[in-house]
């Protein structure tokens, strides 16, 4: 049976200044493909972006109570199966790595421009690339 595309999801990014990030290696789990992807996933129920944000870094890296700023919502658009997915891109300073307990896939932490070229979900490198530039102009991160 073919993974049905969610139309709402929520994703984190965790960065730190020196430009490294945590990124999910999914090649042992991967739906569409994928080899790497963010922490996050569809909304269920009816969830706000929040809620489900929340839900999901709980239930894959046990991160609770974590702030995270928003860096954008945008509609992207399938160009292989014309489905349109709302995405709420959230990114938030590295947590501690010891006390996160990874449930989905592996956790892995890479070098931020290094991984702008890995095989994500369709239209997720041009979403790192996004937050890259925006994070290096705006003095956040350095490398």
């Amino acid at each position: 049976m073919k993974n049905s595309i969610p139309k709402k999801v929520s994703v984190a990014l965790f960065y730190n200044e020196e430009g490294k990030i945590i990124l999910q290696d999914r090649r042992k789990k991967s739906k569409w493909g994928e080899k790497y992807g963010l922490f996050g996933g569809k909304a269920e129920n009816g969830e706000t972006p929040k809620q489900t944000i929340d839900r999901e870094l709980k239930e894959e890296l046990e991160l609770k109570n974590y702030h995270l700023e928003l860096f954008k919502k945008y509609t992207w658009k399938n160009p292989e199966t014309g489905v349109k997915v709302e995405r709420t891109v959230y990114l938030g300073a590295m947590p501690d790595i010891s006390k996160l307990v990874c449930h989905e896939g592996e956790m892995e932490i890479r070098n931020f421009k290094e991984s702008l070229e890995l095989k994500m979900i369709s239209g997720f490198n041009e979403l790192m690339i996004d937050i890259y530039n925006t994070l290096k102009s705006e003095g956040k991160i350095i490398d």
